[in-house]
């Protein structure tokens, strides 16, 4: 295993500059998975999350784009596809659904011309002395992060111990996930509800607000999301504490 790990750190930096090189090939690959994916019967998610994996592998394997037979070759992953009718029902995993969310692109949200997606705006919005530009924004498509009381000190918790609250209606957070019926109303609310997570012998699990919040220009009940499941900044910080 440790030989392995050292053949990989060397070759990193090829990999890197050929996945650059190659980035057009990539994307042509892309979209032509994407749609296969999607004459498959899969979902947007299944065509962005399956499709980026093999169409890097064909980036990697070819210097041409994917032929059509090598396209018709690719109904041998159709086990890995999600089907729509399963998503329609809410048959879903929750760690997938806020994986969809917060991989979702950020609407009017870019930095140095690269648009935010959701997740990266939760990091930026966790942060305790810049993040207030980026907490409005989030309530502008029906998320917010939420403060809650500690059980032992009675006291507002800090932005990076806030919890996520995920309306359960909002025409902008419906918007943000069309393409995905099994994550709009009321389905979302469904399988939040069994989101959960044993660490060291503690669950964290989502629970209802209990109550109506206030969003931009909403009011609706929400779930609220442990912030153990929420993106950090720290997750994109080198092990010498700077940023990559």
């Amino acid at each position: 295993m440790t030989y392995m790990v050292e053949k990989a750190a060397e070759a990193s930096a090829g990999l890197r500059a050929g996945a650059l090189a190659k980035f057009d090939l990539f994307r042509s690959n892309l979209a032509l998975v994407r749609s296969k994916i999607m004459e498959f019967g899969g979902l947007p998610r299944d065509a962005d999350q399956l499709g980026h994996l093999i169409a890097g592998w064909a980036t990697f394997t070819s210097d041409s784009v994917l032929t059509e037979d090598e396209l018709g070759a690719l109904e041998r992953f159709k086990p890995y596809i999600m089907t729509v009718s399963e998503a329609e029902e809410g048959a879903d995993d929750p760690s997938n659904l806020l994986n969809t969310l917060f991989g979702s692109l950020m609407p009017g949200m870019f930095k140095s011309a690269h648009q935010l997606t959701v997740g990266e705006v939760i990091a930026l919005a966790r942060e305790s002395d810049s993040g207030r530009d980026m907490r409005e924004a989030l309530m502008r498509i029906g998320l917010r992060l939420l403060r809650l009381k500690s059980e032992v000190t009675g006291r507002l918790e800090s932005w990076p111990e806030a919890w996520l609250a995920v309306a359960n209606n909002h025409t902008n957070l419906e918007e943000l996930l069309a393409d995905y019926p099994g994550y709009k109303a009321p389905n979302r609310s469904q399988t939040l509800s069994g989101l959960h997570r044993m660490v060291d012998g503690v669950r964290h699990e989502a629970k209802s607000s209990g109550r109506t919040l206030k969003f931009k220009g909403v009011t609706s009940r929400a779930w609220l999301v442990p912030p153990i499941f929420l993106p950090s900044l720290d997750d994109d910080r080198d092990d010498d504490g700077s940023a990559s």
